[in-house]
């Protein structure tokens, strides 16, 4: 696969000019009907609460997950005063917020959400995104990710492309259960055997391996090492960051004594599955074990009543693009996501 090109930041001021749409100084009295940009840590849950109901609606009519879990957990952090980034407020109510984290030197814009009727508003949505990068550029972050499924905002890559990101597109398919292939006869030597966390070291090493060729180790960082990757699956399987694991439909393949590939399965919502990791050291791949190991699990899945599986692929994967389309799963949605790699000098 070829590598995303990072675009180098070009050095200029802030536009300014755009946000003066916004009362920025929290001693200023807002006008009227006029949108207030506010710190996200001043900001109360019941200020929030008909936005997560917006993004639970969206999350559940589109891509049948149920986020009410992880909304909980922000609305915890919201309670705290403890989540960093940006509200917009107008009058009394908050139309739209952004959140970040910072570990190191990385930053992640892990939110962007508005309220429907400001969605394609032109300046509203690009300010609090805007205001929000800069102030995570102010923390020194040497790279920024933004990874967040979101709604087709109309201006959201030009936002992102103007403060110097690069995008790229991820698509996330579904298959109906109902009409799930047949499961695929295992390639010679090659056994299945169910998933236990004692395989997570070697699952670790085989997602680092997989993943070296492909467009998602400049997406996401993590995947550049094995260390990165163990995170992930960390967050997968501990932090429940995919919703809760299915063992039934999780598995690893052997070839003789070693694991060289592995599939985690996760529930999203009630008889809803999600394939949230799959990969295959590099020199078996091509030879079934990866449709091996989807098949099972949209077949395990179809076993204990499940109706849907669904994964999320970056669309620049062209092969497994291919295989899932093979094996009768749709795009429903695809979406951007953006990175920015300071460049030094």
């Amino acid at each position: 696969m070829g590598k995303l090109r990072f675009c180098r930041l070009q050095q200029r001021q802030d536009r300014f000019e755009t946000w003066r749409l916004f009362v920025h100084s929290s001693h200023a009295a807002p006008q009227p009907g006029r949108p207030q940009l506010v710190d996200l840590r001043t900001v109360l849950p019941a200020d929030l609460e008909p936005l997560w109901a917006h993004e639970t609606c969206w999350w559940r009519q589109h891509l049948h997950w149920d986020v009410s879990a992880s909304l909980a957990a922000l609305r915890r952090v919201v309670g705290r005063h403890g989540l960093s980034g940006h509200a917009v407020r107008v009058d009394t109510h908050t139309v739209g917020y952004a959140y970040y984290l910072v570990s190191g030197n990385l930053g992640v814009l892990s939110s962007l959400v508005l309220a429907p009727a400001w969605q394609s508003d032109a300046a509203v949505g690009p300010c609090l995104l805007q205001a929000t990068l800069a102030t995570l550029r102010r923390h020194d972050v040497q790279r920024v990710e933004s990874p967040c499924v979101s709604p087709a905002y109309p201006w959201l890559v030009p936002v992102y492309e103007q403060a110097g990101f690069c995008a790229a597109r991820r698509a996330f398919l579904r298959m109906t259960l109902a009409h799930a292939p047949v499961p695929s006869a295992p390639p010679s030597g090659i056994q299945l055997a169910p998933w236990q966390d004692t395989h997570m070291p070697q699952a670790a090493t085989i997602m680092q391996a997989a993943y070296q060729e492909m467009v998602d180790t400049t997406l996401n960082v993590l995947y550049r090492t094995v260390e990165g990757c163990s995170g992930v699956l960390e967050n997968l399987l501990q932090q429940g960051g995919c919703g809760p694991l299915l063992p039934e439909a999780s598995a690893v393949a052997r070839y003789r004594d070693q694991i060289i590939g592995f599939v985690i399965a996760t529930t999203i919502a009630p008889h809803q599955g999600h394939l949230a990791q799959v990969a295959v050291l590099p020199a078996y791949q091509g030879q079934g074990v990866g449709r091996l190991l989807v098949s099972y699990c949209a077949h395990q899945l179809a076993r204990h009543d499940f109706e849907s599986l669904s994964l999320i692929v970056s669309q620049a994967n062209t092969r497994a693009c291919r295989l899932y389309e093979a094996m009768g799963l749709h795009k429903i949605l695809t979406f951007p996501v953006f990175v920015w790699e300071q460049v030094p000098g």
